[in-house]
């Protein structure tokens, strides 16, 4: 989805894992006047494609997003949800001279939180490195509740169980790439991209403490919890999330 191909105030937005450009309806409409808003589909969802000269990675996806980036011919306000915060993240330490201000709900960098979190983060993120090899259906199930809580798969209804399933394939691959991350502490002290960092305040332990690293060893970051919010707060709360990143864009920042 995309409400122009080239814009003066470009802004991108980086879909989460089982979601596609679709997710940024609503943002598009919240930023109509104020920024032209360009929702990619990562590979393999929607009318993207998978690669066809590498396999699948991370690397491949921070590719792509950095390529449709420098497709709009000027630098660009970020924001990604989930993976798509991660990948959103990548693209930015690798070419920060493309962003002009970055934001992030929960990016999923739980490496960091497996090397310097606290023993439940790592235990939490142990269950990530699991291989498991299971049925789509247990596989969602797992990855639902590890975000959720016990029990949100099967409090779901049908119908959402039943999208959820569509997207299964697009949603391992990503969880597969999660932990080839190469964010560290070191890489993110030297990014001066303005950066908002969101989070709410009923996600693992894991999501919360990477954003609260990450957004600690960065120059010219802060971090906003909102009270009440899951890891989907940019559906479930999406006026709320998205007028915070609308803000945080427009804002005059102090310098850095």
């Amino acid at each position: 989805m995309s409400s122009g191909s080239t814009a003066a105030n470009p802004l991108v937005a980086v879909h989460a894992s089982g979601f596609s450009s679709s997710q940024f309806a609503r943002l598009a409409r919240d930023a109509a006047g104020r920024f032209e808003v360009t929702a990619v589909d990562l590979l393999g969802v929607g009318h993207t494609p998978l690669p066809r000269d590498r396999a699948y990675s991370l690397a491949a996806e921070v590719l792509s997003l950095v390529r449709r980036i420098e497709a709009l011919g000027e630098p660009v306000m970020l924001f990604g949800h989930s993976f798509g915060g991660l990948v959103a993240l990548e693209a930015t330490l690798r070419a920060p001279e493309r962003v002009r201000r970055l934001a992030l709900f929960e990016p999923v960098i739980v490496a960091l939180a497996a090397e310097h979190g606290s023993a439940l983060s790592r235990a939490q993120v142990a269950e990530v490195r699991d291989p498991r090899d299971v049925s789509d259906e247990q596989w969602l199930e797992w990855f639902i509740d590890w975000w959720n809580g016990p029990g949100a798969w099967r409090a779901l209804p049908e119908a959402a169980r039943a999208q959820s399933l569509d997207s299964v394939a697009s949603a391992r691959r990503q969880a597969g790439a999660v932990l080839s991350s190469s964010v560290t502490l070191e890489r993110l002290s030297a990014c001066v991209v303005p950066t908002l960092f969101l989070t709410g305040d009923r996600s693992p332990a894991a999501a919360l403490e990477s954003a609260g690293l990450a957004a600690g060893a960065m120059r010219r970051a802060q971090l906003v919890a909102f009270p009440g919010l899951g890891h989907m707060g940019p559906l479930t709360h999406a006026r709320l999330v998205n007028e915070s990143v609308l803000s945080f864009f427009e804002r005059p920042l102090p310098p850095g």
